[in-house]
């Protein structure tokens, strides 16, 4: 099998960050068709993001989880986008497969979710995956206040994200508005109004 046709494989197999939201986009009977062993190094890598994709797709939360994760720890990922592609895989997984838990195995995915972005934020200050989810995995901890911390930061840090900052302010305004803003209304004892008026006055200060 020549490079382009092994290429052409990989492309059909996985299709990004968009495959989420369009189940037929990775094709698990492509991936399986694919013959490791004569995959170059960086098409090993695709393929391997390409089983763990196949492995979402088909419910099994916590392996493609395990498969993100050996990726990111194998250093294989030269491209800044392709890595915040897969820790944006990761960390969804990980959310999808600790949601039917026991509330304490919820709490220790939630904080794994939150010292990895914290990590990679360090390192990567315009990963917009990681920004996300810093705030989502905080909110998700019932820690509403480093929530709303994350999402600022997240918003002002925006700009390092390149072409991809316009959409990653829309999810974190999203996730304000929708789920940090009631909920911490509702600990707070403030209505949620207030909290919409004070983020609103933020964004316009930082609006650039």
């Amino acid at each position: 099998m020549c490079r382009d046709r092994r290429r052409a494989g990989l492309t059909r197999a996985r299709r990004g960050r968009s495959a989420r939201e369009s189940p037929s986009a990775v094709q698990p009977a492509a991936v399986r068709r694919l013959d490791p062993q004569r995959l170059a190094p960086r098409e090993r890598a695709e393929y391997i993001i390409g089983l763990g994709e196949a492995l979402y797709l088909d419910g099994a939360y916590g392996a493609a989880a395990n498969v993100f994760d050996s990726i990111l720890n194998s250093g294989d990922l030269q491209a800044a986008g392709g890595r915040e592609r897969v820790v944006d895989w990761w960390a969804d997984a990980l959310d999808r497969d600790a949601r039917p838990r026991p509330d304490i195995d919820r709490q220790n995915v939630y904080h794994r979710i939150r010292t990895r972005m914290e990590e990679e934020i360090a390192v990567r200050p315009g990963n917009g995956a990681a920004l996300y989810w810093l705030a989502s995995a905080a909110r998700a901890q019932g820690d509403l206040q480093a929530a709303w911390d994350a999402v600022q930061a997240g918003w002002v840090r925006a700009p390092l994200a390149g072409d991809r900052a316009t959409a990653l302010r829309e999810d974190l305004d999203r996730l304000m508005l929708r789920g940090i803003v009631p909920e911490r209304a509702r600990v707070v004892g403030q209505p949620p109004q207030t909290l919409q008026a004070d983020w609103e006055r933020f964004k316009e200060r930082w609006r650039r």
